[in-house]
């Protein structure tokens, strides 16, 4: 049996890992919604740091409302509307978990379906509730029933 060479197995995983990060899967819904889509991903995987009490050790990243998301971190804009594959936000989450930027810091990757609604989310212009119904809260802050 003739093998392949490494070079040629490599080359093509990576092509189709670039092709597959290219589309949406085909469950993902046509209109994502930030509410139901988007808010419970950077509430549980982005705000425990990414909030205005822990940015500044978090690249300055303040993901509390759409204002700061545009206009705080290292690397602002991190979210470009219209233009999820190279918003800052989608990349570093979807990056593998051993790249120094990966995000969330944890060997949990969002799933491939999240990391789609990420970048649909973003693409249609990332819609982002002002006032209170679009401000997030730090899981750490979540009120627990008594």
């Amino acid at each position: 049996m003739k093998r392949l060479p490494a070079s040629l197995i490599f080359a093509s995983g990576a092509l189709l890992l670039a092709i597959g990060c290219q589309t949406y899967s085909s469950k993902t819904p046509e209109v994502i919604d930030f509410q139901e889509h988007i808010r419970p991903i950077l509430e549980n995987r982005c705000l425990e740091c990414h909030n205005p009490v822990n940015a500044a050790d978090n690249a300055n990243l303040n993901l509390e409302s759409r204002e700061s998301a545009l206009t705080t971190g290292d690397h602002a804009p991190v979210i470009l509307p219209g233009n999820g594959r190279q918003s800052v936000l989608y990349r570093v989450l979807a990056v593998e978990n051993t790249h120094p930027l990966f995000m969330p810091p944890s060997p949990d990757r969002l799933w491939e379906y999240q990391l789609g609604l990420v970048r649909k989310w973003i693409d249609q212009g990332a819609p982002w509730p002002a006032g209170s119904p679009g401000k997030l809260v730090r899981p750490q802050d979540w009120e627990t029933p008594e």
